[in-house]
Parts: structure tokens; C-alpha cells; sequence
């Protein structure tokens, strides 16, 4: 297991999805993992780690708290929704292009902090603006303990991880919650 900040020790990365994508591969080693949250996906993890994390991913569907982060966005609550939580690891050397999260057809995307030591606070994701000259940054979201962000999902939600995630020792350990209307 990870040492980490969290409501419990991360799940190893053993036990993490590698994305397969070219975007994600650096010298031939995968830069990012995730791992569903739920009781399946924590099966063959600790069962007290994996309730813990279970237990926070619920607590972030509760209804009551998508409605919340709805009305602060902007966004009128879809009639049907489903939630996606991961538990998400970039690597140290990791390097996040800008992407919009777009492609799935989200409404939202939430993301909580659970930094696995004190350094590099500074390295938290950066939001840009598109030019015809490329990506100018816009607005850097801290990676610190318990920090949590949201954002609309659009054409215009472009997002990255510019900053040196190579001075990371252990990587950079993240909840990350999707809203998608439908079932």
C-alpha cells in the first residue's frame, strides 16, 4: 500500500489500471493508473482500505451532493445521472496534455487531493485557455491536502498537468468523480 493523506492507505499500484493511451506512456512505462471505486474493484485490496474509499465515493454520489455541485456550476440537475469514481495515480515524470474530458458526454468532473507526501504542492492541474498559438496558461489549481475542484464539462474545460510532476517522488494520488446524465 501507498502512505497517503486519504480517509485510508492508497491500494498499491499493482492493483491499478494502467491507461493505455500513447498520451499516458513515457519511456516505454505507463504514467497514469486508476482503479474504480467500488466494493468490487476493492476486493482484492485491504478491506479496511477499501472501505474507507468506498465509504468517501459514496458520500460524494449522495444526491444531495451532486445537486449542490449542479447549482454551483451552473448546471440544471439532469432527471436521470450516473456518477464514475476513480482513484487516480500519475507517476512522478507524469505529463498531462490538455484534454477536456469531454469525450464520454460528462457534465461535470470533481477532483479531491490526497497528496502522498508534503512536496510539490504546486503541482496540481492547470487549467488553460486554447489560442491559435496554442495553450496559455489560465488558472493552477493547488495540489494540496483535502483541496477539492469541480468544472463544467465543455469545449472550453481545458485541463492539464504542466508543472513538474517529475520532482514527485511517489506520484500524485487523486480522487476523481465523473457526472454523466443517464443511467
Amino acid at each position: 500500500m501507498h502512505r497517503g493523506v486519504g480517509p485510508a492507505p492508497a491500494p498499491h499500484i499493482t492493483l491499478m489500471r494502467p491507461l493505455a493511451s500513447p498520451d499516458y506512456l513515457r519511456n516505454g512505462r505507463f504514467q497514469r493508473y486508476q482503479m474504480a471505486i467500488s466494493p468490487k474493484a476493492f476486493e482484492a485490496a485491504h478491506r479496511r482500505v477499501g472501505k474507507a474509499w468506498v465509504a468517501l465515493a459514496a458520500a460524494l454520489r449522495d444526491p444531495a451532493v451532486v445537486t449542490r455541485l449542479c447549482a454551483r456550476l451552473g448546471l440544471d440537475m439532469p432527471r436521470d445521472w450516473t456518477t464514475h469514481a476513480r482513484l487516480q495515480l500519475d507517476r512522478a515524470g507524469a505529463r498531462i496534455r490538455p484534454h477536456t474530458d469531454g469525450e464520454n458526454g460528462g457534465l461535470l468532473t470533481f477532483q479531491l487531493y490526497f497528496p502522498l507526501n508534503r512536496e510539490n504542492y504546486e503541482t496540481g492541474t492547470r487549467f488553460f485557455e486554447k489560442t491559435p498559438k496554442g495553450f496559455v496558461p489560465a488558472r493552477n489549481m493547488p495540489f494540496r491536502s483535502n483541496f477539492a475542484y469541480a468544472f463544467r464539462i465543455g469545449t472550453e474545460s481545458w485541463h492539464g498537468a504542466d508543472a513538474p510532476l517529475g520532482r514527485l517522488s511517489e506520484g500524485r494520488l487523486s480522487l476523481v468523480m465523473r457526472l454523466r446524465a443517464g443511467t
